[in-house]
């Protein structure tokens, strides 16, 4: 057993289907260590080539835009680690000029410069929105027997 610490969007219960439910069946199915906050992947993951990335938004660009936001869990060790990285991101996208107001874009730039502290379920192992798939992979797991396949970005160059 690990003690957890979950974000999620209220969009992700918006319609009520996990409502009154024990979210968190299948977190040692889920969570792969004590330093890695887990999110979804909406799509296939296809990092930019720059990390600091803004344009999900620009329509040949938005291949590039995989990181729902919309939940994520992990440790307490890991937040406090990831939350240190995405403030040194802010202070960088501010330093740089870059719009900060796009979180998801800031978040998905800490993935990419830090990937020992971020992995990805993505939204092809899970039978949900792809948006929201993590509530469901906590609900329901991977399977029986099976694990996630977490995508984790490349190491930064």
């Amino acid at each position: 057993k690990i003690d957890v610490w979950m974000w999620a969007d209220i969009g992700s219960f918006r319609r009520g289907d996990f409502k009154d439910r024990k979210l968190l069946q299948h977190v040692n199915a889920v969570v792969p260590d004590s330093s890695t906050v887990v999110w979804m992947a909406h799509r296939k993951p296809d990092p930019p080539d720059d990390p600091y990335w803004t344009r999900k938004l620009v329509r040949n660009e938005k291949h590039h835009f995989y990181h729902s936001g919309s939940h994520a869990i992990g440790t307490m060790s890991a937040w406090v680690t990831f939350y240190t990285h995405f403030v040194r991101v802010m202070d960088e996208y501010a330093q740089r000029g870059l719009f900060v107001g796009e979180d998801q874009c800031v978040l998905q730039s800490t993935c990419l410069l830090y990937p020992d502290s971020c992995a990805y379920i993505p939204s092809d192992q899970v039978p949900d929105n792809r948006y929201w798939g993590l509530r469901t992979a906590l609900y329901s797991g991977p399977g029986k027997g099976k694990m996630f396949e977490l995508w984790r970005a490349p190491a930064p160059t």
